[in-house]
């Protein structure tokens, strides 16, 4: 009698779950730090930022593909790495819009989604300019070392 198998831990979930994973702890590192309201939660907005956006690259370009070169893996971990930062921002800044909506919000004047587009690249510009550029050598070293075990 065959097993029917509902789930199927493939390259990019394990990837994505590595990843983000990593980046969640990176977050809660950071607002470890931080001093403010509405900072508690950031981690949950880089980690999932960094899982969707890892499973969805690396399902695309790397899973997909039958030969995958070492080449491939640092192109596409490069781009996980600074759109998962973009993710997270546009993440937090959604949130906020969706906040003040509500009425419930620190921010001042939330931005619109459309408005959060342009601000989530300057907030990445930022954070990748101070610790967030490491998130693309261990993004690079997730996938080889994930391509190496498959």
């Amino acid at each position: 009698m065959k097993q029917v198998q509902f789930f199927k831990w493939g390259f990019s979930l394990r990837y994505a779950v590595l990843f983000g994973g990593t980046s969640a702890l990176a977050g809660w590192l950071f607002t470890a730090s931080a001093m403010g309201e509405d900072w508690e939660n950031f981690w949950m907005y880089s980690g999932s930022g960094s899982f969707l956006v890892a499973w969805g690259l690396s399902y695309f370009s790397i899973e997909r593909r039958a030969d995958c070169s070492t080449m491939r893996l640092v192109t596409v971990g490069t781009l996980i790495a600074l759109l998962s930062h973009w993710c997270c921002w546009y993440l937090l800044l959604l949130v906020g819009y969706t906040k003040g909506l509500a009425g419930s919000t620190s921010f001042a004047d939330p931005a619109t989604p459309l408005e959060a587009v342009p601000m989530a690249f300057g907030y990445a510009l930022f954070s990748l300019a101070f610790l967030g550029w490491t998130a693309v050598p261990i993004s690079i070293a997730i996938g080889i070392w994930l391509n190496k075990r498959s």
